[in-house]
């Protein structure tokens, strides 16, 4: 009886380091490597972000920018091609794996009113670092 809740025991903690090593991996690439989930919230007042203008990541990172704007906008993340119009009152959702290392800037272009012109401001730098 002994040698058989020994045996339990084992499988127990087996399946217990199992379930620990899968959780600790869910984000990962796939390669045993853990990577990190970012959410940062970027807000724009005035045709500026209100705070840093670098964001700074590691390649395989799994990043969402949420943007919340005081007016209509469409944003452009050079590099990643990545295109988001944004309006007030519905934030704006930029998800994606950070695959390509550099530093990416990320432009508003505005409609400007009585013009046919777009504004063109970069309004921050994304900086992808290699692992």
């Amino acid at each position: 009886m002994n040698g058989q809740h020994g045996c339990l025991a084992a499988v127990f903690a087996g399946l217990l380091f199992m379930g620990a090593t899968h959780s600790a991996y869910a984000t990962g690439s796939g390669d045993g490597i853990a990577t990190k989930a970012h959410r940062i919230e970027i807000k724009i007042l005035n045709h500026k972000v209100v705070q840093e203008t670098v964001i700074k990541v590691v390649q395989g990172d799994v990043v969402e920018l949420v943007w919340i704007t005081d007016e209509v906008t469409s944003l452009h993340f050079h590099g990643y091609d990545i295109k988001l119009d944004v309006t007030p009152n519905a934030p704006g959702i930029m998800a994606f794996t950070a695959y390509a290392t550099g530093r990416f800037p990320i432009t508003s272009h505005r409609r400007q009113e009585h013009q046919h012109n777009s504004g063109h401001e970069t309004l921050l730098y994304l900086e992808v670092h290699p692992k």
